[in-house]
C-alpha cells in the first residue's frame, strides 16, 4: 500500500488490560518501537489478581512509556506526543506521565 502524508502523523498506543503494560509508538503506517512490559508476580497465585495487575500497571506504565519514547523518538516528537496524548485522556494520570516521561 502506497499511501501519502501531507503531514507525519504520530500515534502513541497505550493497552493495559490483564497482566500486561504495552506502549507503542507509530509513525504515518510504520511501527517505531512497541514494548511490552509481563507482569510475572501473577504466577504464583495461577492467575490474574487484579489488584496487584492494578498495582503492576501503575509501576510499569511509566519506565514502559520512557523505553518506548527513547527507541522511537526526539525530544522534540517526545513532548508533542505527550502535550498530545495529554488532552485525551484522565488528567491526573497524565500530568504523571507527562512529568516523569520528559525528564
Amino acid at each position: 500500500m502506497n499511501i501519502k502524508f501531507n503531514k507525519d502523523i504520530f500515534i502513541l498506543g497505550i493497552e493495559s488490560s490483564c497482566d500486561d503494560t504495552s506502549i507503542g509508538v507509530s509513525k504515518n503506517m510504520s511501527v517505531l518501537s512497541n514494548i511490552v512490559s509481563n507482569q510475572k508476580i501473577h504466577k504464583k497465585y495461577g492467575g490474574v489478581v487484579p489488584e496487584l495487575a492494578s498495582r503492576e500497571h501503575q509501576k510499569n506504565i511509566i519506565p514502559t512509556l520512557q523505553e518506548a519514547l527513547k527507541r522511537s523518538c526526539k525530544r522534540r516528537l517526545k513532548r508533542n506526543l505527550m502535550r498530545r496524548f495529554t488532552r485525551s485522556c484522565y488528567k491526573k494520570l497524565c500530568k504523571k506521565l507527562q512529568k516523569e516521561a520528559l525528564r
